[in-house]
């Protein structure tokens, strides 16, 4: 899934928000969904402010609320925007380059 960060600031690390996405998600819904989920954050353009997310497609519901309660990264305050669900990693980097 292609992701964009509405923010004051973009230079957050890819970590940072991966870390802040799993405690929502494990907040939400548990340690055995987190492991069924499968999420992680593969890359983080801090120029564009977009990013990729992969995940298990049957979580994608799960997924989707969780990034609508991402309210914070390093003290920032930051609007966490699915830009497009994709079903390859290939066409979500297609999309990143658009």
């Amino acid at each position: 899934m292609v992701f964009e960060i509405i923010a004051s600031a973009c230079n957050i690390k890819k970590e940072v928000i991966e870390e802040a996405i799993k405690a929502e998600f494990k907040e939400l819904f548990g340690n055995l969904e987190m492991a069924k989920a499968n999420i992680s954050v593969l890359f983080f353009d801090q120029k564009t402010c977009r990013g990729v997310i992969r995940f298990r497609s049957a979580s994608r519901p799960k997924v989707l609320a969780t990034l609508g309660l991402v309210n914070e990264l390093n003290g920032v305050k930051v609007v966490i925007n699915p830009l497009r669900v994709t079903g390859t990693l290939n066409k979500a980097f297609k999309y990143m380059k658009k």
